[in-house]
């Protein structure tokens, strides 16, 4: 049996459309999404915390997939831009900071 620590974190496998990045995530993963939530709220700025989470969920996945050369990276840059939004949603849900049911909640409050 391994560790039952390292196998309570286990792996984030985020599927987007016909791409799947499966990702091994480590704490300070989640003290910088904390840091882009809470500079977001001070600057008032919410495109600050979609540029802070599209940054790291590239460093993510580079950490992943280590040997992605740079024409996969320049692609993958765009990729991540261009879904964004979801992939905000999909980390608030995998870092718990809020809940698949809570968050449909608030979008159905947004329109």
């Amino acid at each position: 049996m391994g560790n039952k620590y390292q196998e309570s974190i286990g792996k984030w496998e985020h599927k987007l459309g016909k791409i799947t990045h499966t990702i091994e995530p480590e704490e300070d993963d989640n003290y910088a999404f904390l840091k882009a939530k809470s500079d977001t709220e001070k600057s008032g700025d919410s495109s600050l915390l979609f540029k802070s989470v599209g940054e790291l969920y590239f460093k993510m996945v580079l950490r992943s997939e280590p040997s992605m050369d740079e024409e996969n990276q320049k692609w993958l840059k765009k990729w991540i831009g261009l879904n964004i939004s979801k992939i905000v949603e999909d980390f608030l849900i995998a870092f718990r900071w809020t809940t698949p049911e809570k968050l449909n909640e608030l979008k159905k409050n947004i329109k």
